[in-house]
């Protein structure tokens, strides 16, 4: 599947195809928080968690998510993400 810049990051219709097929979260690296057009969808989209690292006021929901797949039990998600600079 390929990505953003250069393949550096997953894109919002390549997200909804992953979810489409019955993914119940995706956490993600750091390049698409930065993009202007994906604030929409990271908005809309609560499947995708943000990483702690990315300002609490950035898109999308909070790095800490509780699922409940079709298995039936709550799962707990965290995405976490170093920062260098």
């Amino acid at each position: 599947m390929p990505g953003g810049k250069d393949g550096a990051m997953i894109t919002p219709s390549i997200a909804v195809e992953i979810l489409d097929q019955g993914v119940d979260v995706l956490t993600s690296g750091n390049h698409i928080w930065g993009e202007e057009r994906n604030v929409p969808f990271l908005d809309e989209e609560l499947r995708i968690l943000r990483p702690p690292t990315i300002h609490s006021q950035g898109a999308g929901k909070e790095e800490v998510g509780s699922f409940t797949p079709a298995m039936g039990k709550t799962l707990g998600v965290l995405n976490l993400e170093g920062r260098v600079f």
